[in-house]
Parts: C-alpha cells; sequence; structure tokens
C-alpha cells in the first residue's frame, strides 16, 4: 500500500483532498511541524513513505538518506491545481517506491530509479 509524507510546502488542501479520496496520507504539518528536511527524510525512511514535495533539495538528500521515493512537484501551482496534479500522478504512476518522480509544468513526469 503506497503510504504519503506530504511536505509543508505542498500544503493541507492537498493533504485533505487525498485523504478524502482513500489514499494513506500524513503530513510533516501535523507529524513533526518545522522539522528539518532530514528529519522528514529520516521519518518517510523510518515508515516507508514517499515524499511529496515542492522542495528541490529533496533530490540531494533522498541518496544520503535512503527515503523509499519522492514526488517532486517542480513548478509553483495554485493549490487547486496541485491536488488535481497529485490525482493525475498518482493515477498515471503505478509505482513510486525507489524512484524520484518530477512532475513539471504541463503534466510531464520524469522518473529516475534513486
Amino acid at each position: 500500500m503506497l503510504k504519503l509524507l506530504i511536505d509543508e510546502n505542498v500544503g493541507k488542501y492537498v493533504v485533505q483532498g487525498l485523504r478524502k479520496r482513500g489514499f494513506h496520507v500524513q503530513s510533516v504539518s501535523e507529524l513533526m511541524r518545522g522539522a528539518s528536511d532530514e528529519e522528514v527524510a529520516h521519518h518517510a525512511r523510518k515508515e516507508k513513505k514517499v515524499i511529496v514535495t515542492m522542495d528541490k533539495d529533496f533530490g540531494r538528500i533522498v541518496l544520503a538518506s535512503k527515503v523509499p521515493g519522492v514526488v517532486l512537484l517542480r513548478v509553483p501551482f495554485l493549490k487547486e491545481d496541485l491536488l488535481k496534479v497529485m490525482e493525475e500522478v498518482l493515477e498515471k504512476v503505478k509505482e513510486f517506491y525507489g524512484y524520484i518522480t518530477v512532475v513539471e509544468r504541463g503534466g510531464r513526469i520524469r522518473r529516475r530509479p534513486i
């Protein structure tokens, strides 16, 4: 089962929307508000969660921390658009564990094994 850890910069609108749609979602804001990226990565690794973030630093942290996976949203979206983008990504991509999944403008999705 896919478990997502939504970073603070993504926002609660996405957290609430994905929860309503039945996804297993936890929020950094709720669990560990103000935590460093390294602390978030540690939690994700320990709990086997895929991090969803807009923070490009996680690309570097992923390799050092061995997190299970990352979804990196690379362009600024309105909060309503972020939820739609995440729904589309979750529908199109079947495996997030072991990958950095980068979502770019226009819905382009790039993936790279960790």
